[in-house]
């Protein structure tokens, strides 16, 4: 966190567990560091290797509005599939936006699954 602070001059308050694996400990240890523990609906699988026609069909088929897609930078193949994703999705009126824009910062629940979801107060 300090190091990404110095680098771009924000503090960090997201955090994707590695491998998504998410429990109570980590939910109270992202709690009292004030982080929120974000993980995604759609993982691309690109770290399996498969091909880019694969990980386009499998994004495609996954994404909903709200959607958080998983992706890895150090993928070999990156270049192959990311841009024709982006450009359908924004065929289909999606819009990409930061993570930050995208998640509840206000009366939300996190579930055990770390599933961020709306509260609503009547």
């Amino acid at each position: 966190s300090e190091k990404i602070s110095n680098i771009t001059g924000k503090k960090t308050y997201l955090f994707r567990p590695p491998f998504g694996e998410v429990n109570e400990e980590v939910m109270q240890i992202c709690e009292l560091l004030d982080y929120k523990s974000i993980k995604w609906d759609v993982d691309s699988q690109d770290w399996k290797g498969i091909d880019s026609v694969h990980i386009i069909e499998r994004v495609s088929k996954g994404v909903q509005p709200g959607s958080i897609v998983l992706f890895h930078a150090n993928c070999n193949n990156i270049e192959e599939y990311l841009d024709s994703i982006l450009n359908q999705l924004e065929s289909k009126g999606y819009k990409m936006v930061n993570l930050s824009d995208l998640i509840y910062k206000e009366n939300y629940k996190v579930n055990s699954s770390g599933v961020q979801r709306e509260v609503i107060n009547n």
